[in-house]
């Protein structure tokens, strides 16, 4: 979970693998910090399963996201109620 990915997302997920010793990264979750398209391919390649960006993503990176993780895609956002099972 980000507040807002300023040092970028990709990096961000890198590190938490390392920390978590290469465990898997399910979801993705919070400010992406207006990434680029590559961030998608990055996150992907990462195996990060479902993403739900929020705020400082932007909307047209939002709809990229949603486009690729398709049925993976969380629409997030204040009040947003995520279960994790």
């Amino acid at each position: 979970m980000t507040g807002c990915a300023h040092p970028g997302i990709v990096g961000i997920v890198k590190k938490a693998r390392e920390i978590f010793s290469e465990k898997e990264i399910h979801l993705v979750v919070g400010g992406f910090h207006h990434p680029s398209e590559a961030v998608i391919k990055g996150l992907k390649e990462l195996g990060v399963e479902k993403v739900a960006p929020s705020h400082c993503t932007g909307d047209q990176a939002i709809d990229a996201f949603r486009n690729e993780y398709k049925n993976n895609f969380i629409t997030y956002g204040v009040g947003k109620i995520i279960v994790i099972r």
